[in-house]
């Protein structure tokens, strides 16, 4: 399973984010994160999600006992073609 998906989160502006659960369903399972400000991803400016950055969150792959979803993402200034990647990984967990 590779899939990334662009949230369009406009709740804030990106420098004022604190952060939001994010939950994705795959057959009957939910998979949860909560993506706050002291469980978020490293990186830099345009980082969080919000009214001037744009995120893409990276979902990559079922644990062996599908207890888990590796997610990681890539960031940057909506005005930029490009996008940068961060190495930092979180988990989605099965509910």
């Amino acid at each position: 399973m590779l899939r990334s998906i662009e949230l369009d989160y406009r709740l804030t502006d990106w420098k004022n984010f604190s952060g939001f659960i994010i939950e994705v369903e795959k057959g009957s399972v939910s998979y949860r994160a909560n993506l706050n400000k002291d469980h978020y991803f490293g990186g830099g400016d345009y980082r969080y999600p919000g009214s001037g950055a744009k995120v893409r969150y990276i979902l990559s792959g079922l644990s062996p006992d599908n207890k888990k979803i590796q997610m990681n993402y890539a960031y940057n200034s909506p005005d930029l073609e490009k996008y940068k990647y961060s190495d930092d990984l979180k988990y989605l967990d099965a509910q």
